[in-house]
């Protein structure tokens, strides 16, 4: 009898709402994490192919102790824009510092 009496209390229906707002706030926390490990895997693909770029125009920039001949225009556009690049880099530096934090946090049910 006592039983029901706890069953339809409005605390016990309040309990089993904090239960369904709980898993809920589980699932979108890590849905979270999910998206931030997947947008930290586009930024180091991004950030690398960019570093290549930066590599190839450094490289071409140099080429004048290879080729003496070489066009010094052509040589300054190269390094003009590896400098660009290593620039757009700096200010375009992302930290996911908190990606791994969140990573150590345990949360069961």
């Amino acid at each position: 009898m006592e039983e029901e009496n706890i069953i339809q209390t409005k605390t016990f229906e309040r309990i089993q709402q904090y239960k369904v707002d709980f898993a809920y706030s589980k699932n979108l926390f890590y849905s979270a994490t999910n998206r931030l490990n997947q947008e930290e895997k586009n930024y180091l693909k991004y950030r690398k192919y960019i570093d290549i770029l930066i590599l190839i125009f450094t490289l071409l920039s140099f080429s004048s102790a290879i080729y003496p001949n070489a066009n010094l225009l052509y040589l300054g556009i190269f390094a003009f824009i590896a400098f660009g690049l290593s620039i757009f880099q700096f200010i375009n530096i992302k930290d996911f510092s908190k990606n791994e934090e969140y990573k150590k946090l345990p949360i069961n049910i």
